[in-house]
């Protein structure tokens, strides 16, 4: 996992945690930041998926603020949409957002 993706975790997990003091009664938030912390500390196992990501993220064709936002959703979504059990799982859904999905076969 490259250090642009733990950095955006901790940072979802600083928001998630900011959220979690607004509203209290609501448990995602806190489970979310849990979460959140794990998978910035996970190194990954895929290496191809992670040089994908890199790719993706330097990719001059890409407009940085759509990638940004796609990264944004996705942490977002992290422990509430979908609770990924490693990293690989949270670059898989930030990289798929950028593949063309096979027509069938």
């Amino acid at each position: 996992m490259t250090n642009e993706l733990s950095f955006e975790l901790k940072k979802t997990a600083d928001w998630r945690r900011r959220t979690a003091k607004k509203y209290p009664g609501d448990w995602r938030n806190a489970a979310a930041v849990e979460l959140l912390e794990k998978l910035a500390q996970e190194g990954g196992e895929d290496q191809p998926l992670s040089d994908r990501y890199d790719e993706l993220s330097e990719d001059q064709s890409i407009a940085t603020e759509h990638f940004n936002e796609v990264q944004s959703r996705e942490l977002a979504a992290v422990g509430f949409q979908h609770k990924p059990s490693n990293v690989d799982a949270v670059i898989q859904a930030i990289v798929s957002e950028f593949e063309p999905t096979s027509q069938g076969s």
